[in-house]
């Protein structure tokens, strides 16, 4: 059954309400469906994949740092003696070991229960298992999506660096205070079919 039209500038009107003024913005209603999906979505993009690609997804950590607060120049309000994890990862199919998401992420760990950053730091799981499994209850808000040059993110999907990749960033919020900023992107030639 086809969306009634009005479906979707609804959502493209939600996505860039949060946006910052001088983003480059694209409209939602213009990608495929499962790029919408993957780009406006609050849920978990791991499971999201998982069921698209028919594949176990896989964390590859890239590189995982532990950094003052006071030393980042972040889009939320932190503490100047928190701890941020600064985290890069690749979402890669498990049997495959296909690259299909890159992730940047800014964690404020002290906010975490302490079972929960000791999994980030030493586990391979994605972020958004480890929410379900400690049942962590969250919310997340959209604030930028936008079409990018993949620059050094395109030697993980094997691009040219002027290739574009679509990108979106949200803040997951729990208990009214901001955890993660987290910025995801993929190649925007994928998941333009339905498998």
């Amino acid at each position: 059954m086809p969306l009634p039209t009005n479906a979707i500038p609804i959502i493209d009107d939600i996505i860039h309400a949060n946006s910052p003024p001088n983003s480059a913005h694209m409209r939602l209603s213009d990608l495929p469906l499962f790029q919408r999906v993957l780009l406006s979505m609050d849920g978990t993009v791991t499971h999201m994949l998982e069921l698209y690609l028919q594949e176990a997804i896989q964390v590859k950590k890239l590189e995982t740092d532990l950094i003052s607060a006071n030393k980042l120049s972040l889009d939320f309000e932190t503490l100047a003696d928190e701890t941020v994890m600064a985290r890069k990862i690749l979402l890669q199919g498990q049997a495959s070991c296909n690259n299909y998401l890159y992730s940047e992420s800014f964690i404020l760990v002290d906010r975490l229960p302490s079972e929960f950053k000791r999994l980030l730091l030493e586990s391979a799981l994605p972020i958004g298992k480890l929410w379900n499994q400690f049942r962590l209850e969250t919310f997340k808000q959209i604030f930028n999506t936008e079409q990018i040059a993949a620059g050094q993110v395109g030697q993980y999907f094997d691009m040219p660096a002027e290739s574009p990749l679509l990108s979106r960033q949200y803040w997951v919020f729990n208990q009214g205070q901001v955890l993660m900023q987290i910025t995801e992107q993929f190649p925007a030639h994928y998941y333009v079919d339905i498998p």
